[in-house]
């Protein structure tokens, strides 16, 4: 301890750090512990004094220290009782971060003194081991500042701008991580490739827009930590699902040699910023669930150390067991305020400062739960409906964690939008051409009313994906049937095994033209069945550039080509096709509704104009053009998923949906007399029909999905007609499609 005392009294309103003219306030919540230390480091990390805290307000301990300012580096030392069997670890030669610091320095470094025990080896064979082959580990009761990163002190950011603001209705999404993104593109400057300055370069942004993208889904980019089996095994976490701090960006995906300093807040919201300037939205993959803290055999870098027993749940009749509902080794107990405020604090500072749209949660049942289950009125969730600033950013859950009745899947209440893993799974196995496939992709291309409308959410509620960053790429979806996650170190058996993925005849890559021709054609009648499904669509970064993993669909711990996006590719057809559907999506009133239509669409009705009246509907149709019956839904004795047409109408427009997964071509019956527009059609590699209008029928081709749209009958003259062709249907077939 320093000899004199310079640490004044503090204000426990705020948490965190905060400058002020003249000097910096601490506070932080460290419940139960009988004293607490700020530890100071010079700007080299050497350190440079303590400071004891003398004031303490409902377990929130806070200080003023004079003269100090930004760029200050410091920790904290919470001496209590250390009892782990009764939930408490107050060590004081733990140095602990500050949950709410906005930056950090140095680096964390995988030793024994970060932890509590350490597996069973011949070097601590002496020592008394617990059931789960763990033992106290002998360097725990010494100094472990040497190995773990610092908090550091910032400055205020200037005041936020404006973000975008995109409709529900026009949202598409591209799933993507900060670093694999960028890593392969030649188009980015070298030195920013995989860093936050490189997600917001030039070209990518360009190649965003001309997709037709709205939004930009990043993998987390909260700062985390590689977990102690990676250290182990030479391999790192890539995907960054192993937070060690909600406040700060990963400094890895800085730009900047120096790691610690204040860049990795500044090079992030650039590049918000920048996408912004792009009229593109920024949402972030959030993971408040767990810590980077894992099991009881983790590190004590944070949480743990400050008050175990207010941010973790623990077994009741043994405080030293964490639940696992995450199957991360812990999880967060948000039915604590302490953890509902830090959760709160983050989004707050993200959303406001940082200047973020949106945000989807990792594991979100596991933010609901209380003790006799989930609820999709949590006091969480309920403050954030409550909040100026978050309830009026998107709000997405994956609507699942590994606990008791942890599959939420439409369970959630408005304005939630949940990861839709019932839409995967039908296209998927609707394309595989799965006997009796066709009734569960009707209700997912309706936009999945079964599981969404009960509780008043609308049609974009369902974030439909066929891929994501867990699981197969698209191009692997049809290149291999079992996954190949041999790399990740665990004998494949990591992973999902319940893939519904097909290799068409030949397991993996291949030169075969045929077999290539085949995987690309499923593959873009799959990629326009997501776009063209009731719904928000959402696609995984580099499915439109034919993106493979070689089969591994696991890869967290792949910080290297198998994970990272292949630019070489950016000529694909599918890039062209994306383009085509989103394109044809956005000028269709049909995907501007944001209730479900239930109204039934019948010809005879549209035929003498009485449909008018009525209001948008929705109508399915078999090949000849009669309307599909229950048996026709049904018929799982067919040897292959059947085929079957959608048909959307509104006040301007009729569309057409031709659906056909067989290896057959299929000659559809149109509804109604007149000239159809063709718009697409997935077989051909650009999506563009080489017929540019058809009536009566028209054959389609085998595992191909096609658009066909008129113009509703009483609105046929131009001046009252708002429909018009997108550019793209304006011009002739080019010369490798005629």
């Amino acid at each position: 301890m320093s000899a004199k005392r310079l640490l004044g009294p503090g204000d426990p309103g705020e948490l965190g750090a905060r400058c002020t003219p003249d000097g910096v306030l601490f506070s932080v919540h460290s419940g139960g512990a009988e004293a607490l230390d700020l530890c100071l480091f010079d700007e080299a990390g050497n350190p440079a004094g303590a400071e004891r805290f003398d004031a303490c307000t409902d377990g929130v301990w806070h200080g003023f220290l004079p003269a100090a300012k930004a760029g200050q580096q410091y920790g904290f030392r919470a001496h209590g009782r250390f009892a782990p069997d009764e939930g408490l670890y107050f060590n004081p030669q733990r140095l602990l971060l500050d949950p709410y610091a906005r930056a950090l320095a140095g680096c964390y470094v995988g030793h024994p003194a970060n932890h509590l025990c350490v597996p069973v080896t011949a070097q601590v064979e002496t020592a008394s081991s617990d059931d789960n082959g763990f033992v106290r580990s002998p360097e725990f009761a010494k100094d472990n500042s040497a190995y773990v990163p610092r908090s550091v002190v910032v400055s205020d950011l200037d005041a936020p701008e404006a973000g975008v603001s995109i409709a529900s209705t026009m949202r598409v999404i591209y799933e993507a991580h900060v670093g694999g993104l960028t890593k392969l593109n030649d188009a980015v400057a070298a030195p920013l490739r995989g860093t936050f300055c490189g997600a917001s370069a030039p070209s990518v942004i360009a190649h965003l827009r001309a997709l037709g993208v709205t939004s930009l889904q990043l993998l987390p980019v909260h700062a985390f930590i590689d977990e102690p089996h990676l250290q182990a095994s030479d391999l790192s976490n890539y995907w960054g699902y192993n937070t060690l701090n909600f406040f700060t960006p990963h400094s890895a995906y800085t730009s900047a040699p120096v790691r610690g300093s204040d860049c990795a807040r500044q090079q992030f919201r650039n590049m918000v910023r920048a996408l912004h300037d792009a009229n593109i939205e920024v949402l972030l993959d959030v993971v408040y669930n767990h810590t980077c803290e894992g099991g009881a055999d983790g590190p004590v870098l944070c949480y743990r150390g400050l008050d175990n027993q207010a941010y973790y749940r623990t077994d009741a009749q043994n405080k030293h067991a964490y639940i696992n509902d995450t199957g991360c080794g812990n999880t967060l107990d948000f039915n604590s305020s302490v953890v509902q405020r830090l959760t709160l604090d983050s989004l707050r500072y993200f959303a406001k400062d940082l200047e973020v749209d949106g945000f989807r949660f990792d594991l979100a049942v596991s933010l609901g739960r209380e003790p006799q289950g989930f609820n999709p009125q949590h006091a969480l969730f309920q403050a954030m409906g409550d909040d100026p600033v978050l309830s009026r950013r998107t709000l997405i859950a994956e609507p699942w964690d590994i606990g008791p009745g942890g599959y939420q899947t439409g369970g959630f209440a408005a304005p939630w939008h949940e990861w839709n893993d019932r839409y995967r799974d039908a296209l998927r196995s609707f394309w595989r051409a799965d006997a009796g496939a066709q009734a569960e992709m009707g209700k997912r291309l309706h936009g999945s009313s079964d599981l969404f409308e009960n509780n008043g959410r609308g049609v974009n509620t369902s974030i439909n994906f066929l891929s994501a960053h867990d699981g197969f790429t698209l191009a692997d979806m049809v290149s291999y049937g079992d996954k190949h996650n041999a790399a990740n170190g665990e004998e494949n058996r990591d992973g999902h095994a319940h893939n519904l993925s097909d290799n068409m005849g030949e397991e993996g890559e291949t030169t075969n033209p045929d077999l290539l021709a085949a995987r690309d054609r499923r593959s873009r009648a799959m990629l326009a069945t997501l776009i063209f499904s009731q719904g928000t669509p959402m696609v995984l970064a580099g499915d439109e550039l034919r993106n493979s993993q070689k089969g591994n669909n696991n890869a967290y711990c792949q910080d290297n080509p198998t994970g990272w996006l292949q630019w070489d590719a950016l000529t694909s057809a599918h890039v062209n096709l994306l383009r085509r559907c989103i394109d044809i999506r956005a000028s269709l009133s049909s995907f501007r509704e944001t209730r479900f239509v239930h109204t039934p669409w019948e010809a005879t009705a549209a035929m003498d104009n009485s449909a008018m009246d009525i209001g948008p509907a929705v109508g399915w149709l078999r090949s000849d053009g009669l309307p599909m019956q229950d048996q026709d839904w049904m018929q799982e004795a067919a040897p292959t998923a059947l085929p079957f047409a959608q048909i959307l109408s509104t006040e301007n427009e009729l569309v057409l949906i031709t659906l056909n997964p067989s290896p057959e071509d299929c000659h559809f019956a149109l509804p109604l007399p007149g000239a159809w527009l063709w718009r697409l059609n997935s077989a051909l590699p650009s999506g563009k029909p080489r017929i540019h209008s058809v009536d009566a029928g028209v054959m389609v081709t085998a595992a191909s999905l096609n658009v066909f749209s008129q113009p509703n009958a009483q609105r046929n003259d131009s001046e009252s007609n708002p429909y018009q062709c997108s550019a793209l249907d304006a011009s002739a077939p080019s010369e490798t499609e005629k």
